[in-house]
C-alpha cells in the first residue's frame, strides 16, 4: 500500500509547544487528513555511556606547605612627630605652717598656764625653734598648809642638715618649785612658807653629730655630748657629763655595732659624807643578723663603775625574734643587763619631797625576758611579755621621821628580784579613734627590807582619743595602781612581824581625766581639762595628799 504522506517535519520542541497550545485552546479539536506518500522507517541513534571509576574523597586535606622568599627592601617613609604637653600630677597641698604658737589657760585652785613656742617653716637645710612654758597651782586647802608648786621651762634647739650629716644643739633651763606641805601647819606656827620651800634649777646643754652615709661599706656613727648643772634651795649641787659614741657598719648581711658611753657625775651637799663623784664606762660590741623571717642580736656589755675604786661587770646581750606570719605574730626572747645611773636628779624627778643629803649608789641589773608581739589586723596591735630581773642596789624611799615638820624622804637601797608580766594593746581606726591599754603585774622579793616600799604590784592605764572631723578632739584617761606600803619607823603604825619595822598601808589609786578641744579653724582653738574627775583624795607619798577635782581651760592661737 502506498501512502502519499505530506509531512512537514517541524523541530521537536516546536511540536511540543504546538501541542500544548492546542491543548490549552478553548476551541473544539479539529481533525485533519494526513496523506502518506512514502514508507516511514524510524531510526534510533546509538546510545553512548560515560564510564566513571569510583574515587575515595578524603575530607581532611593534606597540609599545604607554603614557602615564601622575601626580598629585603627599604621603603622610605616620612613620619612627622608632633610635640605634646608633658603629663603632670596634681600635688597634694601642704598644710600651712605658722611660726608662732601661744597657749593660755587658767583653772580652779588658782591654776595658771602659759606656753609660747616658735619654729622655722619648712626648710631642707635647717630646723630651729624654742619654747617657754609655765604651769603653776596655788592650793591652800590641803591640810591647811601652803602647797603651791610651779613648773617653768625655757628651751632653744636647732639642727643643721648637711650632705651626709646632721648637726644638732639644744639649750634648756628648768626651774621647778614645790613646798613640803605634808603636815598640819597649825602644829608648827613658827614655820613660814620660805622654810618649807624647795627649788630645783637645772641648766643643760646638748650637742650631737649623726652621719647617714648611703654606701653600706661606710661606717655610720652617732656622737653625743650632754651636760647639766642642778642645784636646789638647800645647797645641793650636781654636775653631770654624758658622752656617747655609737658606730655601725654592714658586713655582707650582718650589721656590726659598737655602743660606748662615759657617764660622769659629781654631787655635793652640806655633808661631805654623802658628797662625791662617780663614773660609769660602757663598751658594748655586738652583731645584728637577719634572715627572711628571723633576727638575731648578739653582744657583750663591759661596764666599769668607778669612784674611789673601779668595779668591772660583764653583761651578755642577746635577743632572737622570729616572724611567724607577716609581722602578725612575732615571738621573741632575750637577756640584757647593765649599770643604771642613780643620782640626785633621777631621785627628785620621781619624788621631789626628798632630803638634799643623799647617798648615791648605782644599780646593777640583769634581766631575762620573753614575749610575743604582733597585730590581729591593721587596726589592732599587741605586745605581751614576761621578765625576771635581779637588781642590786635598787633605790627605795623611806619617810624621814627625824624632821616631821619638813616631811621629807630618805633613799635606802636593797637587792630585789622582780618578776613581771606586761601587756600593751593598741587600737586605731582611720585616725579617728585611738585606744591604748597598758598594764603590768610586778612581784618584788626583797633581800634586806620587809617590802619594796612605794612599789605597787599592779599598774594600769587606759587612754582613748576621738577625733571628730579634725574639729572636736575628745580625750579620756583612766589610770590606777594597787595598794602601796610606806616605811615609817613609827610605833603607832603597823608592825611587821618581829623585825621591829613599822609601816603604813596606802590605798590603791584610781583616777579619771577628761579633756576636749574645739578647733575653730587651723589657727584658733579652745580646750578644757578635768583632772581627778571623781574628786578622790589619795596619797602617792605618805602625808602628801593629791588635789581633788581640778579644772583647767583656755585658748591657743597660731600665727
Amino acid at each position: 500500500m502506498k501512502m502519499n504522506l505530506k509531512l512537514k517535519i517541524l523541530p521537536f520542541p516546536l511540536c511540543i509547544w504546538a501541542v500544548n497550545l492546542m491543548a490549552q485552546s478553548t476551541d473544539t479539536l479539529k481533525t485533519e487528513d494526513i496523506e502518506i506518500i512514502n514508507v516511514y522507517e524510524p531510526v534510533i541513534s546509538d546510545a553512548f555511556k560515560t564510564l566513571e571509576t569510583p574515587k575515595i574523597v578524603d575530607t581532611i586535606p593534606p597540609p599545604i606547605i607554603v614557602k615564601y622568599d622575601l626580598l629585603n627592601r627599604q621603603f622610605k617613609t616620612d613620619f612627622p612627630i608632633d610635640t605634646i604637653k608633658a603629663a603632670t600630677m596634681k600635688a597634694e597641698s601642704l598644710a600651712k605652717l605658722y611660726k608662732f604658737h601661744i597657749k593660755l589657760g587658767a583653772g580652779n585652785h588658782f591654776a595658771t598656764l602659759g606656753d609660747a613656742s616658735f619654729h622655722n617653716l619648712r626648710s631642707r637645710d635647717q630646723s630651729y625653734g624654742g619654747r617657754i612654758a609655765h604651769y603653776g597651782v596655788y592650793n591652800p586647802s590641803i591640810n591647811n598648809s601652803f602647797s603651791q608648786f610651779s613648773e617653768n621651762n625655757l628651751n632653744l634647739y636647732g639642727k643643721k642638715f648637711l650632705t651626709d650629716h646632721t648637726l644638732s644643739c639644744e639649750v634648756e633651763h628648768n626651774r621647778d618649785i614645790i613646798h613640803f606641805f605634808g603636815f598640819n601647819s597649825d602644829s608648827f606656827p613658827s614655820l613660814t612658807k620660805n622654810d618649807i620651800r624647795q627649788r630645783f634649777a637645772k641648766t643643760g646643754l646638748k650637742f650631737g653629730l649623726m652621719s647617714f652615709f648611703k654606701d653600706s661599706s661606710d661606717i655610720n656613727y652617732d656622737l653625743g655630748l650632754n651636760y647639766y648643772n642642778l642645784f636646789d634651795s638647800y645647797k645641793a649641787k650636781e654636775n653631770n657629763i654624758f658622752i656617747s659614741a655609737d658606730f655601725n657598719k654592714f658586713y655582707n648581711r650582718e650589721n656590726l655595732i659598737l655602743s660606748s658611753s662615759f657617764d660622769f657625775n659629781s654631787y655635793q651637799n652640806m655633808f661631805d659624807s654623802t658628797s662625791g663623784s662617780n663614773g660609769i664606762l660602757k663598751i658594748q660590741p655586738g652583731i645584728l643578723s637577719k634572715g627572711n623571717r628571723w633576727q638575731l642580736n648578739l653582744g657583750l656589755g663591759i661596764f666599769a663603775d668607778a669612784d674611789n675604786t673601779a668595779n668591772f661587770f660583764f653583761k651578755p646581750v642577746a635577743e632572737f625574734r622570729y616572724n611567724m606570719v607577716s609581722n602578725l605574730m612575732v615571738p621573741y626572747a632575750g637577756i640584757s643587763g647593765g649599770i643604771t645611773r642613780n643620782n640626785f636628779r633621777s631621785f627628785t624627778d620621781e619624788n621631789p619631797f626628798l632630803v638634799s643629803e643623799v647617798l648615791l649608789k648605782n644599780s646593777n641589773k640583769s634581766q631575762v625576758y620573753a614575749g610575743i608581739r604582733g597585730a590581729e589586723s591593721s587596726e589592732i596591735s599587741f605586745n605581751i611579755f614576761a621578765d625576771i630581773s635581779q637588781i642590786k642596789n635598787m633605790p627605795l624611799f623611806q619617810f624621814d621621821s627625824s624632821s616631821p615638820q619638813k616631811n621629807k624622804f630618805l633613799v635606802i637601797y636593797d637587792d630585789v628580784n622582780v618578776t613581771g608580766l606586761h601587756l600593751d594593746i593598741g587600737y586605731e581606726k582611720n585616725e579617728k579613734i585611738k585606744f591604748l591599754f597598758s598594764g603590768e603585774y610586778l612581784n618584788y622579793q626583797t633581800y634586806y627590807e620587809d617590802r619594796a616600799w612605794y612599789k605597787p604590784r599592779l599598774k594600769g592605764n587606759i587612754s582613748v582619743n576621738y577625733n571628730l572631723k579634725e574639729k572636736i578632739i575628745v580625750t579620756a584617761e583612766l589610770f590606777g595602781i594597787s595598794e602601796q606600803f610606806a616605811k615609817t619607823n613609827d610605833s603607832l603604825d603597823i608592825a611587821s612581824g618581829s623585825t621591829g619595822v613599822y609601816y603604813r598601808k596606802l590605798k590603791g589609786i584610781a583616777d579619771i581625766n577628761l579633756g576636749a578641744e574645739y578647733r575653730y579653724n587651723s589657727r584658733l582653738s579652745a580646750f578644757i581639762h578635768l583632772n581627778n574627775l571623781g574628786s578622790v583624795r589619795y596619797y602617792r607619798w605618805l602625808n602628801y595628799p593629791t588635789m581633788r577635782l581640778n579644772i583647767l581651760g583656755g585658748v591657743s592661737y597660731s600665727f
